[in-house]
Parts: structure tokens; C-alpha cells; sequence
């Protein structure tokens, strides 16, 4: 199913699988009145089995801020990675920093402007409207564990840098000819509502298409790898360790040993095939980041005086404060690889110079 987002970004993708006798909802969109409505009226259009379970992906807002009206309605079972549904629930809450208020602070200490912030914080109904849906039960879900649904056995497999213990789903050998087989939902065209295909490859490929038959292996990504837009790379998870852009690096490349002509289904965009190629797309995609930053750094400047050569558009509130974590976080990659030098100025302010050596 293709459920709209009240975003640039305008829809997500939710997969649903046949669950013994009821179904399994992968991810579940957004908590608001439209969606529920969109997803009950789609759900008619699939096997009347009740539904069972909900996987979600990661704690985003765009992936499973239903998942708690769903659990209230139906008494289905919560399944994530735990680091995942800690993340959740400190968004859900508010808490560590994760208000508008908070992030304007944080990123003033990047450069934001006060118009900026206050730009920010006017506009916190916004994020208000976007919050995780999670309950304090769940199943945990490990790397390496197996799930089963639709007739299939799919490994997990953590990715890491978009969020944390993200959750991807590989099928290795699904049953029969058709690849699609054994699932209810996949993706339609448009996202002023939601719609429904005929299976989980509904849709068809954007590369690759008519060698559905010969796919060895099928991928959920989620967020991890999409076919057309590169996954936003930086959330602000400061009690979390790691580099976000050297965490998803790693992760994209241990994804691209999955056999070449893997079908990928992703959470944004048409299935594809093509994960190697993908991948290799993404690399330097942000490979020519870094270049671009460390060509105008031969003098200090904070993440915010980088935005406009980065970007090169004009940002919404929304835009504007993932724009800031992605700069952050590509100067902190390239600070830890010894070709930027971070400063403390004395006006409370971070900035990054290229090394002489660089």
C-alpha cells in the first residue's frame, strides 16, 4: 500500500503479508485521521483475516505513527529492534533534546540563525503532528533473526546512520515462480491516497523490470536504500555513538553483497532491481559532498554558512533542521577523517577549517 505524507516527501510505502491466518503490516505511515481512514478502507481491499502483527522498521514518525491505534484496535503484536523503539519512545516523548526548542539550542550552536530558530520553534505543530505511535510492549528483533510471513523466511539485517538498529528484511529463496506471490499489498500509482497492487512487487521494477521470474531473493529496505532520492543521513541522536555517515556507508556495502539482481521493495519510490549499482550511486553521491564541502572550507565556517552550497534550494522549517544534522554530520565525518579541523569560537560557535595537509 502507498499511504500520502503530509510532506515534500509525499508518500511511504507499507507492505502487508499474509500472517498464518491474519496479516502482518510492515511500518504503518502516520499517526493522523487521514491515514487511519486510508489504511482501513485499503484494508478492505485485501484477505479479511484480522491483523496480527506490525514490524516496524525504524521509529521515524512516517513508519509507525499508527502502529499504537493499530495495536489499540486490533491487538496485534509490536515487533522492532529495541535500540529502535528506545528511539521511539524519546521522540514520542520529547524528551533528550528532541523538542523544537532543544534542536533550535542545539543548532545555534551550528550557526542557525535566530530567525531561523524561531522559524523552528513557530512552527513545532508541525513536528507535533509527526511523533512515533509506539506502546511499551513489543517484541525485539535482533540481527540475524527470522521472521516469517507469506510463505516466506526473511533475515533481518540492521542498518545503522539514517536510525538506529533499523530494521531490513531479506528473503533469500522465495517460494514459487512469481516473486510477488504470497503477499497482500504492494504499491499503486499516486499519493493522494492509498492503493493497493497485486503483490508485494505490485508496481513493477524501476530498473530491471520483466525479470521478475529469475529474482533469487527479495529485499525490504525501508529507508536504507531508495531508488531515486539519497536517504537522509544525520539524525540528531547525540546519546547515541557513531558517525551517521560512516555507519551508513557500512551498512549500504554489507547490503550490496545481496545477490545483484535482488528486488528490492523500499519504503519511498518503486521496487527495483538493481542494489549493487544503487549503492555504488549512493557512495558518491556522498563522496561529492564531502568534495564540495571541503572546496569552500579553505577558511572557517559553521555548518549553517554551508547550507545554501550544499542544498542550493530554499528549505521549510522541516527541510531546514534535517539539512542542518546531514551538514553536521558530513563535518564530523570528514573531522574524523583527519581532513577537516573543528573550532571552538568564542562566540559559541562551531566551525571547520580543511587541514593544510588535506
Amino acid at each position: 500500500m502507498r499511504l500520502p505524507l503530509p510532506l515534500k516527501l509525499d508518500h511511504v510505502n507499507v507492505w502487508v503479508l499474509e500472517d498464518g491466518d491474519g496479516l502482518m503490516v510492515i511500518d504503518t505511515g502516520v499517526g493522523d485521521e487521514r491515514t487511519r481512514a486510508l489504511l482501513a478502507e485499503t484494508r478492505s481491499a485485501l484477505p479479511r483475516r484480522p491483523l496480527t502483527r506490525i514490524l516496524v522498521t525504524h521509529h521515524h514518525p512516517d513508519h509507525c505513527g499508527l502502529a499504537d491505534r493499530l495495536i489499540e484496535e486490533h491487538g496485534a503484536e509490536l515487533l522492532m529492534s529495541t535500540l529502535a523503539h528506545e528511539a521511539g519512545l524519546v521522540l514520542q516523548r520529547r524528551e533528550k533534546g528532541t523538542d523544537a526548542r532543544s534542536t533550535a539550542a542545539r543548532l545555534a550552536g551550528h550557526g542557525l540563525s535566530p530567525e531561523a530558530r524561531k522559524s523552528l520553534v513557530e512552527n513545532e505543530a508541525q513536528f507535533e503532528t509527526l511523533k512515533p505511535g509506539l506502546t511499551p510492549d513489543f517484541t525485539p528483533l535482533a540481527e540475524g533473526d527470522t521472521v516469517s510471513a507469506g510463505g516466506y523466511s526473511w533475515r533481518v539485517i540492521f542498518g545503522q546512520g539514517h536510525a538506529p538498529d533499523h530494521v531490513c528484511l531479506y528473503c533469500a529463496d522465495p517460494p514459487g515462480a512469481e516473486r510477488g506471490a504470497g503477499a497482500s499489498g504492494g504499491v499503486g500509482d499516486g499519493a493522494g491516497g492509498a492503493s493497493v497492487g497485486d503483490g508485494a512487487a505490485g508496481g513493477g521494477a524501476a530498473r530491471g523490470a520483466g525479470a521478475a521470474a529469475a529474482r533469487p531473493g527479495i529485499l525490504i529496505s525501508g529507508d536504507m536504500v531508495l531508488p531515486h532520492i539519497s536517504t537522509h543521513v544525520g539524525s540528531p541522536a547525540a546519546w547515541l555513538p557513531g558517525n551517521p555517515v560512516a555507519l551508513f556507508q557500512d551498512s549500504v556495502r554489507r547490503l550490496a553483497e545481496l545477490p545483484e539482481d535482488t528486488l528490492v521493495l523500499p519504503s519511498h519510490g518503486e521496487p527495483f532491481v538493481g542494489l549493487r549499482e544503487r549503492v555504488a550511486e549512493l557512495e558518491l553521491h556522498h563522496a561529492e559532498r564531502c568534495r564540495t564541502i571541503a572546496g569552500v572550507l579553505g577558511e572557517p565556517r559553521s555548518a549553517a554558512e554551508l547550507l545554501q552550497v550544499v542544498f542550493q534550494r530554499d528549505l521549510d522549517p522541516l527541510q531546514l533542521m534535517l539539512a542542518m544534522n546531514e551538514a553536521v554530520a558530513h563535518l564530523e565525518y570528514m573531522t574524523e577523517r583527519g581532513e577537516l579541523e573543528r573550532l571552538a569560537g568564542d562566540d559559541g560557535i562551531t566551525r571547520y577549517v580543511r587541514r593544510d595537509d588535506s
